[in-house]
């Protein structure tokens, strides 16, 4: 069987393909390099700017040569250690970061800004103390800077020195009063201070200024729900509205997401009959892939509350999730029948459809959701998969071209159309999109880059 046959159920599937050593093109910005380090070898200016130049494109091995190179010919260049430090930052390589960081400060000791992107680092390695120094370091040098204010007020209210967290947001907020994200950070100090009022007003400024502000309208929730289980501690119903809006706030793997779970369950433990806490701690669960307690949580808001179509759709999510399609099926037309309009259980029946190769039904759901919300990328992604599988290559180009105009920094869907355009003989077409996946970090599978090769003659 040829490779992009066998593709093709890789990609039904939703499966990540492998990497690919395939030669990489690069724009005039490197080409000037090129040229400037051809004319002279010893040019540290065009060494750093390649080395810039390949930093945008993820090429971080290749920057990492370039900074050397630069150091090599002038080990007294401070910014060349800066911004090789900066390429290790972004490499996860703490150690060696802190070394160049270091390296640049002894330089010159006077860039503000160095201490605090080694203030940084020091963070990420959960070294506070040489942070907090560092950031302290970068105000004396710069005091009229509400940057590090902000950063090193950050940093204590995350480490719960609530007092001096306040006393940098009032700061930074003296030095920069238009700085109304810096609002709702200091409303997250009197939040973690339990100064409920004061947070509220602090949002209410935020919000004021930026109406969008997400972050800003729940922790707004937190210290409303906050205040009122202060005042009635047995209030469930704001126990579940508080865990609700830490939900959104955070990813399920930060502190956060663990603290929506303990509310949505003394919710529960307040009112074992309070069916949204149910649902909504299952939900949580699902987020966090602990799929059986998710099935547990959504099967009792299922008792409680029959027609509660979004507990059929999450637990629908979680038995698809767990690899039991039929059950997710099941359940998902569940939540169709009891929410005939509701776009997702349309799109996660579609994808349980496509994992299971009926391609026809597959691609009728997901016509739906599209229908229901045009603007689903996941789900004009699904149907461009179901349709590549099928063997419909332009309409799974279209899907993927669509994809695309709405989210333009997809590796995987350039891949995928690739695959399309291949078999379209489209190869032209084929190699743009591989040298687009690649660009952003995708890892197109070799198998088929030799294939794509052979097939349009081309070598590069």
């Amino acid at each position: 069987m040829p490779f992009v046959t066998r593709v093709i159920y890789a990609v039904c599937l939703i499966v990540l393909v492998t990497a690919v050593p395939a030669q990489r093109v690069f724009g005039p910005d490197i080409e000037d390099c090129d040229r400037a380090i051809d004319q002279n070898p010893k040019d540290v200016e065009a060494y750093r700017n390649r080395a810039s130049a390949y930093c945008r494109y993820g090429e971080y091995d290749r920057a990492l040569a370039d900074l050397t190179m630069a150091i090599e010919l002038k080990p007294t260049d401070a910014w060349a250690y800066e911004e090789r430090a900066g390429v290790y930052e972004r490499i996860g390589d703490h150690t060696r970061a802190v070394a160049d960081f270091s390296k640049a400060i002894e330089l010159d000791p006077n860039i503000a800004f160095v201490y605090q992107e080694r203030a940084r680092v020091y963070e990420a390695m959960g070294d506070h103390t040489r942070a907090v120094a560092d950031y302290t370091k970068a105000i004396e040098l710069s005091p009229e800077d509400y940057v590090p204010y902000s950063n090193r007020g950050l940093l204590y209210d995350a480490i719960g020195a609530h007092d001096r967290a306040l006393t940098d947001f009032n700061k930074a907020l003296e030095l920069d009063p238009k700085g109304y994200y810096r609002y709702a950070s200091r409303g997250r100090v009197y939040l973690h201070m339990a100064d409920y009022d004061r947070a509220i007003a602090d949002f209410d400024r935020a919000l004021a200024a930026d109406p969008n502000d997400f972050t800003a309208y729940e922790n707004r929730i937190v210290a409303q729900c906050s205040k009122a289980i202060a005042l009635n501690p047995k209030d469930a119903a704001a126990y579940n509205n508080r865990g609700l809006a830490y939900k959104e706030l955070a990813d399920p793997d930060k502190r956060e997401y663990d603290q929506a779970i303990a509310d949505f369950c003394k919710a529960i433990e307040l009112d074992p009959r309070l069916a949204p806490a149910y649902y909504n701690r299952g939900n949580a669960y699902v987020d966090k892939g602990d799929y059986d307690k998710a099935i547990v949580d959504l099967t009792k808001c299922i008792g409680l509350q029959p027609d509660y179509a979004g507990a059929y759709l999450g637990r629908g999510i979680a038995y698809r999730r767990k690899g039991d399609s039929d059950s997710a099926i099941a359940d998902l037309a569940k939540a169709i029948k009891l929410d005939p309009n509701g776009a997702p259980a349309y799109h996660h029946r579609g994808d349980a459809y496509l994992e299971k190769r009926d391609y026809d039904k597959a691609i009728a759901d997901l016509n739906r959701a599209i229908a229901l919300f045009p603007e689903g990328l996941d789900a004009v992604t699904s149907r461009g998969l179901a349709y590549l599988a099928k063997g419909n290559y332009g309409r799974a180009a279209a899907d993927f071209t669509k994809s695309l105009h709405m989210s333009p920094e997809s590796p995987d869907v350039y891949y995928h159309r690739a695959v399309a355009w291949f078999h379209m003989k489209k190869y032209e077409n084929a190699w743009v999109d591989v040298d687009q996946c690649l660009e952003l970090g995708g890892t197109p599978d070799p198998k088929f880059v030799e294939e794509l090769r052979e097939a349009s003659g081309k070598q590069e």
